[in-house]
């Protein structure tokens, strides 16, 4: 009877709370992720130098590339001028990039590719800075990127980095220009560099980088184009020691996970290592985390309570990754089964994530995050582990919650007690007919709260107070004797 009682529950609360609270949370955290990655990936993508160069700052960027142009035509002086461009393309991408297209040159240094090494590497730059900006477009229609692969396989360590470059740059211009380049078979070519016996070491950044491109971007890229790479990927994943080699590893996963492709499925023990593991950056523990979040309800329920052990270490060591691990908490309560709930209330994150939000100790949107998933759990406990929440502080942690002035908080809020309301009334059936988490609700002073929120301005919110005091208060106020009603 209480395992039927449990599923009821636990499907009205994804029916009710679920799917507006989601999508809401979805969007937002959607928007807040493209701007993120928008400005991390045009960070990367101008190819500065590697090493010092005794250059003069050039002020003077016009003037410089229209006399480049002339230089062009002169054998004598080909490298001079192209140098002279790519300095520009350093110092002023946009005002550079401009100027070149204007000029229309880009034919004549794509023309390049095929000189001798020298001339070769500074074109290829030149085009990877300028891909970076507004140049992709022209390269494209230039055919500039047929050029490139074609003399990736040959050309030394040096050039192929700055054509791997500019490669990157194309496929984070644009979906079409991405879409192209996999068609034209780059991840074939990539893979080719990749079984080479030894690789240099910026060189594989490169490759990474760029694949992570390749698998960026929506709608997503076709997955039977990219699997040979991913599986790639997969199956050293944890053997990478390189931070930056890693990261751009993890990102290529995180993109692909959208999709539910199933290798992906096969390492979530790697994943789950790879948050314990202390050596690991910040940065890519979140991206590890993102993928995990992404994966969660098609992870084995073995790999399930192993990962909520994990992340109740990287919460006590790792404040930064709260918000994340909290979401992934939430998710597991949703997706997963009553032993899941068991093993989060063990490993007392209950008791956390109440010190957090009565404490007020993270951002609004960390606090949103840490009440939509306490909401989820209690949606999706038994009549047993409701108890556990109750005990922990769960209705101190609600009453407080409903408190704020954040609307959504207030939602949460409101969603969570309802359910511990609706357990309440199950136990009243063999406890005289008494709620007692109603009594408790009232005796810190949640229904004085819960009467001031009818009057709420948003509707919503007015209207679930509303609710809930005609359900477990107000009708049924003979049943704990509650008396002086103000």
């Amino acid at each position: 009877m209480e395992e039927q009682l449990f599923e009821a529950r636990k499907n009205s609360f994804f029916h009710h709370v679920l799917q507006k609270q989601t999508k809401t949370r979805e969007e937002y955290a959607k928007k807040l992720r493209k701007t993120h990655k928008a400005n991390l990936i045009q960070f990367k993508r101008i190819r500065n130098s590697r090493v010092v160069e005794y250059e003069t700052r050039l002020n003077t960027f016009k003037s410089i590339i229209s006399a480049a142009n002339t230089l062009l035509t002169s054998k004598d002086s080909i490298y001079i001028a192209i140098k002279y461009i790519r300095q520009c393309t350093l110092y002023n991408n946009e005002t550079s990039t401009e100027e070149i297209l204007r000029l229309n040159i880009v034919p004549s240094i794509i023309g390049l590719l095929k000189s001798e090494e020298r001339v070769a590497l500074e074109a290829a730059w030149v085009l990877a800075n300028i891909a970076a900006d507004k140049g992709a477009q022209k390269i494209y229609e230039c055919e500039g990127h047929i050029e490139i692969m074609s003399i990736i396989t040959y050309a030394s360590v040096e050039l192929q980095e700055s054509c791997l470059w500019a490669l990157g740059n194309l496929a984070g211009d644009s979906i079409f220009l991405r879409d192209k380049l996999l068609n034209m078979g780059i991840i074939e070519l990539i893979m080719k560099l990749l079984n080479k016996d030894k690789i240099k070491l910026s060189l594989l950044r490169t490759i990474c980088w760029t694949s992570a491109n390749l698998c960026r971007g929506t709608p997503l890229a076709d997955i039977t184009i990219l699997s040979p790479y991913i599986d790639l990927v997969c199956e050293f994943l944890t053997d990478i020691k390189d931070q930056e080699v890693l990261n751009h590893s993890v990102y290529s996963l995180l993109y692909v996970a959208k999709c539910s492709y199933n290798k992906i499925i096969t390492i979530e023990k790697k994943l789950i290592k790879m948050l314990d593991d202390e050596n690991l950056s910040e940065e890519t523990k979140k991206l590890v985390l993102k993928i995990i979040n992404r994966i969660i309800s098609q992870m084995s329920k073995t790999a399930l309570i192993e990962l909520i052990s994990v992340l109740k270490e990287l919460i006590k060591s790792n404040t930064s990754t709260l918000r994340l691990c909290f979401s992934i908490i939430g998710n597991i309560a949703t997706e997963g089964e009553s032993i899941h709930i068991e093993s989060i209330i063990e490993n007392k994150l209950i008791e956390i994530m109440c010190n957090s939000l009565i404490n007020h100790s993270t951002d609004l949107h960390s606090q949103f995050t840490l009440a939509r998933t306490f909401t989820a759990i209690c949606g999706g406990a038994s009549e047993r582990q409701i108890e556990s929440i109750v005990n922990a502080g769960g209705i101190e942690v609600l009453v407080n919650i409903l408190k704020g002035k954040n609307i959504e908080l207030i939602m949460e809020g409101l969603f969570g007690i309802e359910e511990i309301l609706i357990a309440g009334e199950v136990q009243s059936e063999y406890k005289d007919g008494i709620n007692e988490y109603a009594v408790k609700f009232d005796s810190i002073g949640g229904l004085r709260v819960l009467e001031l929120l009818i009057l709420h301005s948003n509707s919503k919110v007015s209207k679930k107070s509303q609710d809930i005091l005609s359900e477990y208060f107000y009708f049924q106020e003979h049943q704990y004797n509650r008396t002086n009603k103000e």
